[in-house]
């Protein structure tokens, strides 16, 4: 990965991670995720409830460029 766009992919979690530990005083990857705009909330409570087997295949991205 370009080192620029290593930077605002960072950036990007630091922002979201930030906002879950406001919000809730906790974070999580799902958190994360969903506050970067890769997973939507429904698809959580879809896989919560046992609709999707495994979030990634639900993820919007690479997931190979957003594992840092």
């Amino acid at each position: 990965m370009h080192p620029d766009n290593e930077q605002k992919l960072e950036a990007r979690v630091i922002q979201a991670a930030e906002g879950a530990v406001s919000r809730q005083q906790y974070v999580s990857p799902i958190d994360v995720l969903c506050g970067m705009g890769l997973l939507a909330p429904r698809q959580v409570e879809s896989w919560r409830k046992g609709r999707i087997d495994y979030l990634e295949r639900v993820i919007q991205g690479n997931l190979k460029k957003i594992s840092l």
